[in-house]
C-alpha cells in the first residue's frame, strides 16, 4: 500500500526562508530607527552571517525533513546566543562594579 506524502516541503522551507528574512530585515530596520546608522551597520553585519546560512541550507541537496528541522532551530539558536551574549555582559558588568567601591559624591554644591 502506498501512502502519498502530500506534504510539499519545497513550499514550507519556501515560507521559512521568507519568514527568516521578512524577521531579520525588521530587526535591521529597527536598529536603524532606533540607534542610528552605527547600531544598523553593526546589526547589519551581524544578521548577514544568519542570512548566508539560511541561503546555503536551503540550496543543499539534504533529506527535506532535514531541512525543515534546520530551518526550525535556527531562530531557537540565534536567541540562544543572543540571550547568554546578554547574560554574560550583564555578569561582567556586575562583577566590575563589585570590585569598584561606589564614593559618595563629594561636590559641595548647595541649592
Amino acid at each position: 500500500m502506498n501512502k502519498l506524502d502530500t506534504y510539499n516541503a519545497r513550499r514550507a522551507d519556501k515560507v521559512s526562508v521568507l519568514i527568516i528574512y521578512s524577521v531579520i530585515i525588521l530587526m535591521i530596520l529597527q536598529s536603524l530607527i532606533v540607534g542610528g546608522v552605527s547600531e544598523f551597520l553593526d546589526m547589519a553585519s551581524k544578521s548577514s552571517v544568519v542570512l548566508v546560512l539560511v541561503a546555503i541550507i536551503y540550496f543543499l541537496p539534504i533529506n527535506k525533513y532535514l531541512r525543515g528541522l534546520l530551518f526550525g532551530l535556527i531562530p531557537g539558536i540565534v536567541s540562544l546566543v543572543l540571550f547568554l551574549m546578554h547574560f554574560i555582559l550583564l555578569i561582567s558588568t556586575i562583577s566590575f562594579l563589585q570590585q569598584q567601591p561606589l564614593s559618595p559624591c563629594t561636590s559641595k554644591r548647595s541649592f
